[in-house]
This record gives C-alpha cells, sequence and structure tokens, in this order.
C-alpha cells in the first residue's frame, strides 16, 4: 500500500533535507513543501478513530507484525487485519491517493 511507504519516505526526506539546509535559505522551498505534506499526512492520521489510528501507529510507525499488534492490544489478529484496511481506505480517500 502506498501511504505507509509516503509517511516514510517524507520521514527519511525530512531528515535528510532538515539538515542540509543552505545558510542561503535555498532549500527552504523544498523543506516548506515536504512539511507541508508531512502535515497533510498527520491531519489525515488524526482523523481516524482511536481504534484505527493504534493499529497504524503499530503496524507502520513500531513496525509490529499483525500478530504482535493483536497480543499487545488483547484482540484477535483478523481484527487487526480488518482495521487496518479500514485505516488504509479513510488515509487513500483523505489523501486522494
Amino acid at each position: 500500500m502506498n501511504i505507509p511507504k509516503k509517511i516514510e519516505k517524507l520521514a527519511e526526506e525530512q531528515e535528510t533535507t532538515i539538515s542540509h539546509i543552505n545558510d542561503d535559505g535555498s532549500r527552504y522551498v523544498e523543506l516548506n513543501e515536504i512539511f507541508l505534506e508531512g502535515i497533510e499526512i498527520q491531519q489525515a492520521l488524526d482523523m481516524l478513530p482511536p481504534k484505527l489510528r493504534i493499529i497504524i501507529g503499530h503496524r507502520y510507525k513500531r513496525g509490529y507484525s499483525i500478530n504482535e499488534t493483536a497480543e499487545l492490544l488483547g484482540i484477535h489478529w483478523s481484527t487487526v487485519e480488518k482495521r487496518e484496511k479500514e485505516a488504509m481506505r479513510i488515509l487513500k480517500n483523505e489523501l486522494k491517493i
């Protein structure tokens, strides 16, 4: 799915770009565009219901597997899978991907 890769890419780009801003500000526009896109993704994540947002956090921010996420939350793995699919559907719709 595109959204997690996009989030990872933004995180990497922000760290790299932030550390390479020239004194004359020549990379400011690039940084600003990445920052604004990151804000858009964060706003979409914040709109998710908590039970979906926690699944996305465990799976993509922390890198847990479906089974690890299920065990941590005390729910069945199929519930994790269903919630992840629902969260991705909402995010794709919000981000128009």
